[in-house]
Formats: C-alpha cells, structure tokens, sequence
C-alpha cells in the first residue's frame, strides 16, 4: 500500500565538480586544455537554464510488491527523479550541428544533474524519516549490482509517476534518459548522505573516480582549473 505520496519541483544548483568527474578529469590526470574548460563552463550555464527538475516519491509498507530482490514487509520509500527532456534535445542538435564533444559535455553535466537532484531527494526523505524514529537505509536502483533491470516496472506500477514526465519502454529503459529511479529500506539501515556516501559504500578503494574528502574536485575543495597547452589523459 502506498502512502504519502508526493511531486516535487525542484530548485538545484548543478555540481560542476561531478560534470567534471563524468568527463573524466580527476585527480589523477591532467586538467583539461582552457579551451575545453571554456566550453565546460558555458554548457554549465546553459545547463542550469534547461534543466527542470522533478520527482515524485511515496512510501511503501510491503517494500516493492512483486519483487524478488527487495525484502517483502519492510517499508521502503520509493522514488523517481528527472531533470526532463531539454537538456537531451540540446545534446542532440549538438551532434546534429557536428559539435559532438560540446554534446558529450553536456552530457555529463546532465549526469551530474540529476544525480544531485536524486541526492537531494534522498536526503529529504532521509530527514523525514529519521525525525519519525525510522533508521533509513542506503538507496538502490534497478540495473545496479544483483538487481536486474527488469524490476523496473514495479516502481513504475507502484508510484504512476506521470506527473513528472517519465515513461518506461519495453526494455525497462526510462525516458527522459536523464532519470533515475530508487527505493531505500525505512528500517534497520545506516544510511550514508550525499557523493561522498556513494564512494563510503564502493569496495574500489582504489579507484581514481573515488570523491574522498579535500580531494581537487570533491564538495568543498578547489575546482579543477584548466590550463593551457594541456589535454585530458
């Protein structure tokens, strides 16, 4: 049974750190050249005014009825995250003018963008329910791990999220693109907030990817800055 249902409209900035992670540029390599910093910060600019960020959340007392993989009679809040079509339709008239790498960065400047307003979302709910004695869990989504993505469906089935825009095709692939679903168990976790959490919980301790605290592109620490006569790599 569902309950406290809600569509939500959002106001987020985007991360410029995490575009630049989806890009690529990490610690570990050289920063890109001013050019392609250049492009960055101006996709970045039009990124913010395209995006239209939404979701709809609710709570279920049985977990995900029908699954297989998430435990049955646990509560779970369940949700589904957008930032809509147009940053997409800008991505693709990119490619469609020959500007493939200004696409390719602007896609990952929409990665990072509703990846910060699943985040947001999550910590919402996180709040709400610790401040109602539950012990939220770390959120996961279809397709990830042991999950298969041919769970999607329940989600969809239990929130209808239509209010937001995002549809589901015959191969469980949402649409818009940009879109993330999840659930998160409300009893018996330890939950882990913001990027910083997503990298807490990864076992590759050694990935150059890993946003670890004071890092050059983590929350908090110097950007990446571009320098001249350099590439990527």
């Amino acid at each position: 049974m569902i309950t406290d249902r809600v569509v939500s409209r959002l106001e987020i900035e985007i991360p410029p750190h995490e575009g630049l992670r989806l890009m690529g540029v990490t610690p570990r390599k050289r920063a890109p050249r001013a050019s392609v910093m250049r492009c960055f910060e101006e996709e970045m600019t039009a990124a913010q005014r395209l995006i239209e960020p939404r979701a709809v959340h609710a709570t279920c007392a049985e977990g995900l009825p029908g699954s297989q993989s998430v435990p049955a009679g646990v509560p779970h809040a369940l949700a589904v995250c957008t930032i809509g079509t147009r940053l997409e339709e800008r991505a693709r008239r990119l490619i469609e003018a020959g500007d493939a790498a200004r696409a390719m960065i602007l896609d990952a400047i929409g990665s990072a963008a509703v990846e910060e307003v699943a985040d947001r979302v999550n910590g919402e709910l996180c709040d709400r329910h610790l401040a109602a004695g539950r012990q939220p869990g770390l959120r996961r989504s279809p397709g990830y791990g042991k999950w298969p993505v041919s769970e999607q469906p329940l989600i969809f089935a239990a929130l209808q999220p239509l209010e937001t825009g995002v549809e589901l095709n015959d191969s469980c692939v949402m649409t818009p693109s940009k879109s993330i679903s999840f659930v998160m168990p409300l009893e018996g976790g330890e939950q882990v907030r913001g990027p910083r959490g997503r990298c807490a919980r990864c076992g590759m301790r050694d990935c150059e990817y890993r946003v670890a605290p004071g890092a050059p592109g983590a929350p908090g620490a110097p950007a990446i800055p571009g320098e001249p006569g350099e590439g990527v790599g």
